[in-house]
C-alpha cells in the first residue's frame, strides 16, 4: 500500500472505500465483477492501494520493473514464499488466496487483524497481466514496518549498479520481456512504442 501522511489504521479505512467505489464505478469493466479477490487484485494492478504487494515468479519480470525509473541504483527483492508463511505463519505452504476467504468478509466486515502480520499467497490468473507477470503477492496487516525489517531471513537483496543499467535491458529484450509482454493490452503497447521510439 502506498504510503501517505495518513495514519496506518486510516490507510486500511481507506482501502475499504476505495474498494467500494471502485468495484460500484468499475462495472462491467472488472473480467469478475462478484469475485471480492479479483477486484482488489485488479486495484492493485491499476495503482490504487491496497495491503497488497506485488512480486513475480519470475526474475526477468521483476528486473523488469526494478528498471522503470530507478536512481542511483536498482533493487530486485527475492523472497522465499515458503520460508516467509514458516515464520509468519507456522506452515509453509503458500495458500491461493480465494482459500482464505472472501476478501470483503475478512477485511471489511470481519476481523482479520488476528491474522499473521504478512502471508505469501498467490492468485488465480483470472486476468491477463497476472497471466504474463508470473503474479504473486504478500498480503499485508502490518504497513508500519517494512517486509524487510520484519522478516529479513526470507528476503534477499540484489541490487544492479547503474553501470549495469544497459545490458541488463539488452538481456530483458533477449528475454522478450518488454512493456507489452507485461501489460497485454493498448496501454501497453503505447508504452513500449514511446520507449521504443524514444519518447521516453
Amino acid at each position: 500500500m502506498a504510503m501517505s501522511r495518513l495514519g496506518y489504521d486510516q490507510l486500511f479505512k481507506l482501502e475499504g472505500s476505495l474498494y467500494s467505489r471502485f468495484a460500484t464505478r468499475a462495472g462491467r469493466l472488472l473480467e469478475r465483477p462478484d469475485d471480492s479477490w479479483a477486484t482488489i487484485f485488479a486495484m492493485q494492478h491499476h495503482g490504487l492501494p491496497t495491503r497488497l504487494l506485488d512480486w513475480s515468479r519470475t526474475f526477468s519480470v521483476a528486473l523488469h520493473f526494478a528498471l522503470i525509473n530507478p536512481s542511483d541504483e536498482a533493487v530486485v527483492w527475492i523472497m522465499s514464499p515458503y520460508d516467509l508463511n514458516q515464520e509468519a505463519r507456522n506452515s509453509p505452504e503458500v495458500l491461493e488466496a480465494r482459500s482464505l476467504g472472501d476478501y470483503e468478509e475478512l477485511y471489511f466486515r470481519g476481523d482479520a487483524a488476528t491474522e499473521p502480520d504478512v502471508i505469501a499467497i498467490v492468485a488465480t490468473a483470472h486476468s491477463s497481466r497476472l497471466s504474463s507477470q508470473h503474479a504473486a503477492f504478500t498480503l499485508h496487516n502490518r504497513l508500519d514496518i517494512p517486509l524487510e525489517e520484519l522478516h529479513p531471513k526470507c528476503l534477499h537483496k540484489i541490487v544492479i549498479p547503474q553501470a549495469a543499467y544497459d545490458e541488463a535491458r539488452q538481456f530483458l529484450h533477449l528475454a522478450g520481456i518488454s512493456e507489452f509482454t507485461l501489460f497485454p493490452d493498448l496501454d501497453g503497447l503505447a508504452r513500449e512504442l514511446r520507449r521504443t521510439y524514444c519518447f521516453e
